[in-house]
């Protein structure tokens, strides 16, 4: 659990497009002998085996009789949609486990109350009628649209928290004519980061950095760094937010919307591959979604607090909490076999 191997590798870009299918075809019989936990029978093209693998037929793999499930595929959105046969973010029903559609959007697309106005398609429905048919969902051991993993790094790290938060108590302050003082908003980065006790952190801040320095109303914000640069952000924009709070009422949602994904990061850096603080790890995202929605509503102007495809996925994240921490993506678990 505390270790990773790397099997095998290839450079995608070295491929040709039509040697894919037979690369996962042979990983399908691979790994369905691996979670039978017994050699197999026949080659992946269902040929007879060569003598030295025919006397290993119907043996076990291991002493042990362990078998190997995969408990994950981690990718982005783009690698399930263009590779895997997920629904692409931009089609109509663009989400594999709920009904969520780009009709319903402004509805009940980002709805993060404990009673949302979207439902979770049911275990029987999603088995009988699986969003792909990618030779590697052939493998057993899960349906294809729970196995998928939404993580922290591609969901979060490099999508919700980059877009949402991190430009939001920055790009609040700028003005529209100009960028702003940023020197004067960097003085506050560094104070918050000594406070917070941060160690992974930002060298400086730049307008260009999360939007366009000329014209910063001209398009969404997004922080653009490294994946911890970004996480390790959030505590210090939660203090930054709580002293401007008495200013007006959007810094106040602003540092609880902050404060809550800072307690949701502790949480799952803390706690187990199988959480024991899942709860109180679900509280705290769908808090600070709320908040992030109120801004969202109360500016109103589809620049500063901008909504993303990535955004619904959150929620299922959150309720993925309560059987694996989002944190924690091994690809195959060993498992031993019950006889």
């Amino acid at each position: 659990m505390d270790s990773s191997f790397l099997v095998t590798a290839w450079p995608k870009s070295a491929t040709a497009s039509n040697t894919w299918d037979d690369i996962h075809a042979v990983m399908a019989w691979s790994f369905t002998a691996l979670f039978t936990g017994f050699h197999p029978e026949a080659d992946w093209q269902g040929n007879p085996l060569p003598p030295h693998l025919a006397r290993l037929a119907r043996k076990p793999i291991t002493k042990q009789g362990y078998s190997f499930w995969i408990f994950n595929f981690l990718g982005d959105l783009e690698y399930y949609s263009n590779h895997l046969g997920f629904p692409h973010w931009s089609s109509h029903k663009f989400c594999w486990l709920c009904d969520c559609n780009q009709t319903n959007a402004n509805k009940n697309l980002y709805d993060f109350t404990d009673n949302p106005g979207w439902q979770l398609k049911s275990f029987e429905g999603l088995k009988e009628s699986p969003c792909t048919s990618h030779p590697l969902f052939t493998i057993p051991g899960g349906l294809p649209e729970y196995r998928v993993c939404l993580d922290v790094l591609h969901t979060l790290d490099l999508g919700v928290t980059a877009r949402l938060y991190l430009a939001c108590l920055v790009f609040s302050t700028l003005k529209k004519e100009g960028a702003g003082n940023t020197a004067k908003i960097w003085a506050m980065v560094k104070d918050a980061y000594t406070e917070a006790g941060t160690k992974e952190k930002f060298n400086n801040i730049m307008v260009s950095m999360f939007c366009a320095a000329e014209k910063p109303f001209s398009q969404p914000a997004k922080l653009r760094g490294h994946a911890g640069e970004i996480r390790h952000f959030i505590p210090a924009l939660a203090l930054m937010a709580w002293k401007k709070a008495n200013e007006c009422q959007a810094f106040a949602h602003m540092a609880e919307c902050c404060h809550h994904l800072a307690k949701f990061y502790s949480i799952i850096a803390e706690d187990d591959f199988f959480m024991k603080n899942s709860q109180e790890a679900e509280q705290c995202l769908k808090e600070s979604m709320m908040h992030y929605i109120w801004l969202y509503n109360h500016f109103d102007d589809g620049v500063r607090f901008t909504l993303t495809p990535k955004c619904p996925f959150l929620a299922h994240i959150a309720l993925m909490l309560h059987f694996q921490n989002p944190a924690t993506c091994p690809r195959v678990r060993l498992i031993e076999k019950i006889q």
